[in-house]
């Protein structure tokens, strides 16, 4: 019985060992093709830099003739399954068919990405739900961290049953052991989507992907909206129709909103005209800004930044880096690869910033802060400036010393911060994880 192989990604190196894996197949009647048109009975799916085991085609295509199964082990396909409207079944071996991840690819050409997405509508979702099932995802796969993080976290601690995915990027480094991680765009990626019981995401899963019925996507914001958002964009506004659409698409796939206030509810659903609704419990990457448990991650981060200790942490975030002088350890936030940045929150003393997301979480700390605005401009959705939770600065000769001055000058400021927190984070109770994973994810 043929196996057609397609190998997805760029040539090279990577694509050279794929095919090489092919051509060393116990299994006779293996062939390369370019596309399902030119396909057999069986398509193999694989990407560039993925090699198989000798015996993997042989074994995976004597599960799909004993067991009758459309997909094995998420490689092997029938190539009828792809091409009728049908209810398809899988299977999942627990054989070792592949010796090799994928190396990170270059961004797949336009018609990969096509096919990948045909597949994903055509076959993959008519797969069965995996009950228990869920896929994580924090900045579109840059970083384990966020709400998602916070989500995903408490399950484990709770010993909650699940089979939980992890989305990266370009590397697995820093994402958790005990999780199925899967590139952002790879086959594994898409069967992940199209199977799971939940997505739980903070900036949208692929936008051409259609979400099923079965599938329960809560929605985690990555901050407090501040610049205009979804349909309120000005880059929205001037968009095609075809874009508008599939944006609206994409919204409508949210489930739930999760939401610190009701303001944010309120901004969010109207910006993104989201149908989805309000979890009013806080935001989940915020609990440990409010509980201040997990002292240990903090003390990581801490050894890893190499932090002396003593100094007053500064932290800047899209702003001129002032030199306060002797004490002071002044940090880039645009220069740091760190994944847990509500640990980096923890770790600051003062926080230099424009009025930005970050801002309203690390006002749950309820320490100085200097607002570093040198163009006085209107915010779409918050209003700050009016009742500043610190000295506002215009120009960037006059940071150093207001950093220096701002533990002195933070307590002048306290009640204009929890004003702010009480308007913009009156849900924040530190519990938001264990809320959703007890309403979502308990047996």
């Amino acid at each position: 019985m043929e196996v057609s192989v397609i190998v997805s990604g760029p040539a090279g190196q990577a694509r050279e060992r794929t095919l090489r894996s092919v051509a060393g197949q116990t299994l006779g009647g293996v062939t390369v093709v370019d596309d399902l048109s030119d396909a057999g009975p069986y398509v193999l799916l694989l990407e560039a830099g993925q090699e198989l085991d000798r015996h993997a085609c042989m074994t995976l295509l004597g599960a799909a003739e004993r067991t009758g199964a459309d997909v094995v082990s998420g490689l092997l396909y029938r190539r009828s399954s792809l091409l009728e409207s049908r209810p398809a079944t899988s299977v999942d071996l627990p054989h070792r068919l592949l010796v090799s991840p994928a190396a990170p690819p270059d961004p797949a050409p336009d018609d990969d990405s096509r096919f990948r997405t045909a597949v994903y509508h055509r076959l993959l979702m008519r797969l069965p739900v995996r009950r228990g099932s869920v896929v994580f995802e924090s900045g579109q796969g840059a970083v384990y961290g966020g709400s998602p993080r916070a989500v995903y976290e408490q399950i484990r601690a709770s010993g909650h049953p699940v089979r939980a995915t992890w989305s990266y990027a370009t590397s697995p480094a820093g994402f958790p052991k005990d999780a199925t991680l899967v590139r952002r765009g790879s086959w594994g990626y898409y069967l992940a989507l199209a199977r799971a019981e939940y997505w739980v995401d903070d900036h949208g899963f692929p936008e051409e992907l259609a979400k099923r019925l079965a599938t329960t996507s809560i929605y985690t914001p990555p901050g407090t909206a501040c610049d205009y958002v979804g349909f309120d964009a000005p880059e929205t506004k001037l968009a095609t129709r075809a874009a508008k659409a599939r944006l609206r698409r994409a919204v409508n796939r949210y489930d739930f909103l999760v939401a610190g206030s009701g303001h944010e509810a309120e901004t969010l659903k109207a910006a993104l005209r989201a149908r989805a609704e309000p979890l009013p419990v806080g935001n989940p990457r915020n609990d440990l800004l409010v509980s201040g448990e997990a002292l240990d991650r903090v003390d990581r981060l801490a050894a890893h930044l190499g932090l002396a200790p003593g100094n007053t942490v500064v932290l800047c975030v899209g702003v001129p880096v002032p030199a306060p002088g002797p004490g002071f350890t002044v940090l880039d936030f645009d220069a740091l690869a760190v994944h847990d940045v509500t640990s980096l929150l923890r770790l600051t003393d003062v926080l230099v910033t424009g009025v930005g997301p970050l801002l309203f979480d690390f006002l749950l700390l309820d320490r100085p802060v200097v607002l570093y605005t040198p163009v006085s401009r209107r915010i779409a959705y918050v209003d700050v400036l009016d009742d500043p939770p610190g000295p506002v600065v215009r120009d960037a000769e006059s940071l150093a010393a207001a950093v220096r001055d701002a533990r002195r000058t933070g307590d002048l400021y306290r009640p204009a911060r929890r004003r702010l927190v009480e308007k913009y984070g009156e849900h924040e109770r530190g519990s938001a994880a264990k809320e959703i994973t007890e309403r979502f994810f308990a047996p």
